[in-house]
């Protein structure tokens, strides 16, 4: 064999790892809970600010 080769010889094909599946990581343990509401990745940090803003609460509102 050239040694080129030598470093992967005899290790045959390696498991691949295999992610779990979030629907079945929730039924076996119950503190997991996957993200039900997708992610806001790739909008940029502008829109994530704007979605946590709340607006103010109005004096005026809880009086009557």
């Amino acid at each position: 064999m050239s040694p080129r080769q030598s470093n992967k010889a005899g290790k045959g094909k390696r498991r691949t790892h295999k992610r779990r599946n979030p629907a079945a990581a929730a039924l076996a343990n119950p503190r997991f809970r996957p993200r039900t509401e997708p992610t806001r990745k790739g909008k940029g940090a502008a829109v994530r600010r704007r979605d946590k803003r709340v607006p103010p609460p109005d004096e005026e509102d809880d009086s009557g």
